[in-house]
């Protein structure tokens, strides 16, 4: 079943590119009760995930290119994490840029270890631990330095991950989030649950 969810005032350019997210609200999705709150902090926390790579994406997609350049390169980097820890980061990358009009469309996949990574999720925070990894599989573009068509994230793999003053769980992630617009969706499986979760920005 498709749910669609309306965010807190948050333009999706905003979302990208802070990685912060928009706190619950109580129009559809989620019930109150125990299964539907686990279900939710699944959500959260594969959106936390999600939105940190594809942040990456749009950065790299809105640096300087030439008239009809692809330049493909593989590194390795270490992102911080916006509120503590870090990510290591493997990755293979191809841009594909213009000049007129300026745009950028970039592809790359990335095997991610998050180390102690602090994300905001929900109202709260969540730390994310790689055990083993997660492979993270990005598409995204800018035009004259806003986001450009649809971008996305497809993100497989696990990780150990824990609530603000909560213990450690272990979460399988096989899951794809699509930004289109306002439009934002995520679907596949996370921590045992199945989402299929449309949300509205704005």
């Amino acid at each position: 079943m498709s749910t669609r969810r309306r965010l807190l005032p948050a333009l999706a350019t905003a979302l990208l590119a802070s990685g912060c997210l928009p706190s619950p609200t109580s129009e559809g999705g989620f019930g109150t009760d125990g299964a539907d709150a686990a279900k939710e902090s699944a959500y959260y926390l594969a959106t936390s995930i999600g939105l940190e790579a594809l942040a990456w994406g749009v950065q790299r997609s809105r640096g300087p290119g030439g008239p009809g350049e692809t330049t493909s390169s593989m590194y390795e980097r270490i992102r911080p994490c916006e509120l503590g820890g870090s990510i290591d980061s493997s990755i293979q990358e191809t841009i594909r840029s213009d000049a007129d009009p300026a745009r950028a469309v970039v592809d790359f996949q990335a095997t991610d270890v998050h180390q102690g990574c602090v994300l905001r999720s929900g109202t709260g925070e969540v730390s994310v631990t790689g055990s083993p990894q997660v492979t993270s599989t990005v598409h995204a573009a800018s035009r004259a330095g806003q986001l450009w068509g649809t971008q996305s994230v497809t993100v497989v793999g696990g990780v150990w991950w824990a609530p603000q003053g909560g213990s450690d769980s272990f979460c399988r992630l096989n899951f794809q989030i699509t930004v289109d617009g306002p439009s934002q969706t995520t679907v596949g499986e996370v921590c045992g649950y199945h989402l299929n979760v449309t949300a509205i920005t704005g």
